[in-house]
């Protein structure tokens, strides 16, 4: 696929629904400056400024098809609780349809809290609940997963794979196929002590690193949105990769546009 494909691709996207199914997490920021350390332990003090949420999890994987123009059904399970509610409202805002959410009161909606000082993070707290699904809520939910696709559960035998290898980029296997198609990340770590200085590496394309919070969401998104279209795995997992290297350059949980992605491929080519 070449750059002049990619609108066409990206139109294609637009007409294809997906079903996300997987931990529906919300994901906080607590945005703040640092400006002493306190007097009862080594720790700074975090002068509060704002807080926001967004989705996280599979629910990130959600706003990120979303983002790109495809048609998104998330499934999953929350708790009914504040954050349960605050999820809701992130789904709302994002047009995206509660029908496959289910609610069980004996768990703790997954949440997690970033602190965020100057742009960098200080901590994560996890609230959540790893305990495997009661067997009647799973099969509730199973049975809701194949009323918006019967077939869904047949399909699932796999004959490629696809790893995602961080700052390495990512790995294809196919069936009937020797050896991996590796893709190179497209972004690139910048120090802090190097801003401003001559001789930063460009092996790879791209731009600073941020944070690579929902990054692997990002990629699995834009794969299964891609792929539905028509995209082969290789076509497709470029046109992730590319995505991923746009969502590591923003702060917190984010998405990429399809402008962004047009960019970011044109960068490539």
């Amino acid at each position: 696929m070449t750059s002049a494909d990619l609108p066409h691709r990206l139109e294609a996207l637009q007409s294809h629904s997906i079903l996300v199914v997987g931990d529906l997490m919300l994901d906080r920021f607590i945005y703040g400056q640092v400006e002493r350390i306190s007097p009862e332990a080594p720790i700074p003090v975090l002068r509060f400024q704002r807080e926001t949420a967004m989705l996280g999890g599979a629910g990130n994987v959600a706003a990120n098809l979303a983002a790109l123009g495809g048609r998104v059904v998330p499934f999953g399970v929350v708790g009914e609780d504040e954050a349960a509610a605050a999820l809701r409202r992130c789904l709302a805002a994002l047009d995206l349809p509660e029908k496959g959410i289910l609610a069980d009161a004996g768990r703790t909606t997954t949440v997690k809290t970033r602190i965020i000082a100057r742009h960098q993070q200080v901590v994560r707290v996890d609230c959540e609940k790893r305990a495997p699904l009661g067997k009647a809520l799973e099969e509730r939910l199973i049975r809701r997963i194949k009323a918006a696709g019967p077939e869904l559960l047949a399909r699932f035998g796999c004959s490629a794979a696809v790893i995602t290898l961080g700052e390495k980029g990512m790995s294809i296997f196919e069936e009937g196929t020797h050896g991996q198609f590796h893709i190179p990340a497209t972004s690139f770590e910048v120090s802090y002590a190097r801003m401003g200085l001559p001789g930063i590496s460009r092996e790879a394309t791209g731009r600073q690193v941020f944070d690579v919070t929902g990054a692997g969401d990002t990629v699995l998104a834009t794969l299964a949105l891609a792929a539905s279209a028509g995209a082969s795995l290789r076509a497709a997992a470029v046109l992730a990769n590319a995505a991923a290297g746009v969502v590591v350059g923003k702060l917190g949980t984010a998405t990429v546009s399809p402008a962004e992605l047009l960019a970011a491929v044109s960068e490539l080519t």
